[in-house]
């Protein structure tokens, strides 16, 4: 590894502990450094800056910033790298949901509940909640609530147990 491509991963680092200690705005500017100095021919590393510059984007409101940030982070997504790709495009989608864009965050949170169709894991739980948040505000109640019991199981299989209780609530609410 190169002593660029360490200082990058070190500043990376020490931006995700500042923001976990509640310093985004240290963390921005730790983070905006790495984007000065990364090699704009290193798509390991722009994934790498780019992801953590729309989390934290993400954190202070700068929800669009956040957006282009990680669809920067998945035009640099290698082809054998599809779980990354998924996992950036649900962070995309989450935003377009909380801002209202039903529509788009639904076509995302498609591709994404694709590419873990076949996976018992927490990243398709965490996408089957946000995609069945999606489908009730398109009033779709059947398939919000095929969707809320995917999310259900897996949180149950894993021990999230915050996780079953807001989908049980749902449950609850739907039709």
């Amino acid at each position: 590894m190169s002593e660029t491509t360490h200082r990058i991963a070190d500043l990376v680092r020490h931006a995700r502990s500042l923001r976990r200690d509640g310093d985004v705005t240290a963390a921005m500017t730790v983070a905006q450094t790495a984007v000065r100095i990364c090699p704009q021919d290193d798509p390991a590393l722009l994934v790498l800056v780019q992801s953590c510059m729309g989390q934290l984007c993400r954190d202070t409101g700068e929800k669009q910033d956040a957006i282009e940030w990680y669809r920067k982070a998945v035009a640099h997504v290698g082809p054998d790298q599809q779980a990354q790709r998924a996992h950036l495009l649900r962070h995309v989608a989450d935003i377009l949901f909380e801002q209202g864009a039903l529509d788009d965050a639904w076509h995302q949170y498609q591709e994404v509940i694709h590419h873990y169709a076949s996976e018992q894991s927490l990243h398709r739980a965490n996408a089957l909640r946000g995609y069945a948040l999606v489908l009730e505000g398109l009033d779709q109640p059947s398939a919000a609530r095929e969707a809320w019991n995917a999310a259900r199981q897996l949180y149950a299989q894993f021990g999230i147990m915050p996780g079953v209780a807001e989908c049980d609530t749902h449950l609850a609410q739907l039709p």
